[in-house]
C-alpha cells in the first residue's frame, strides 16, 4: 500500500463500513434516496477523512479530521435507526452495523487520544509524529483467522488484549548513593 493511513486498521474498518453502507442502501426503494444518499455519504466520509487527516502535517489539523470522521459515525447512527423505523432494513442488521460504528468510534477515539499522546500514525513520508522504537499501535496488524480485530484499541490507545497486572506491593526505594 503506497499511502500510510491504507495500514490504519480503522481506516479499513471504516472502508468496510462503507461498503457495507452501499449494499444496504442500494435496496431502498427510490422514495427513500435521500436517507439512502446521506447514509452512503456520511459512511464514506468516515474513511475520507481519515485519509485526509493522515495527509496534514500538523497535530490540530490531524485531530480536526479525525474529529470529523468520528462525527460522521455518528451521524449514522439515526440514520440507521430511521432505515429500521421504516422497515427498510431488519433489526439485526442494524444491531451489527451498530456495532461496526461502536468500534469505529472507540478507534477513532483512540486515535485521536494517540496524537495527544504523541503516538499517532505514521505521518506523511515518515515518523514525525510517532515513536520509532517500536510498531505503532494505530497500524493494522496480521489476525489469526476468525478474528477481526474490532477490539484493537483500549481506552489508553493499546492494542493489548488483557489490562495489565495490578501490583500492590510497596515500590523499592531507590538504591543509596554511597
Amino acid at each position: 500500500m503506497a499511502f500510510a493511513f491504507e495500514n490504519l486498521h480503522v481506516y479499513q474498518r471504516a472502508l468496510d463500513f462503507a461498503d457495507q453502507a452501499g449494499v444496504l442502501t442500494e435496496q431502498f426503494p427510490d422514495r427513500y434516496g435521500s436517507l439512502a444518499d446521506l447514509l452512503d455519504k456520511a459512511a464514506i466520509s468516515i474513511a475520507t477523512n481519515l485519509a485526509e487527516g493522515n495527509g496534514r502535517r500538523d497535530k490540530s489539523s490531524r485531530r480536526h479530521y479525525f474529529g470529523l470522521a468520528r462525527g460522521f459515525v455518528q451521524e449514522c447512527v439515526p440514520l440507521l435507526e430511521l432505515a429500521r423505523r421504516r422497515e427498510l432494513v431488519k433489526e439485526e442488521t442494524v444491531n451489527q452495523l451498530r456495532d461496526d460504528l461502536e468500534n469505529l468510534s472507540r478507534n477513532l477515539s483512540a486515535l485521536i487520544k494517540g496524537l495527544d499522546k504523541g503516538d499517532g500514525p505514521p505521518m506523511r513520508g515518515g515518523r514525525d509524529n510517532y515513536r520509532g522504537d517500536r510498531e505503532s499501535s494505530f497500524v493494522s496488524r496480521d489476525r489469526p483467522s476468525g478474528t477481526d480485530g474490532a477490539d484493537e484499541f483500549h481506552a489508553d490507545g493499546s492494542d493489548r488484549e488483557t489490562p495489565p497486572p495490578h501490583d500492590d506491593s510497596p515500590a523499592e526505594p531507590p538504591p543509596s548513593a554511597e
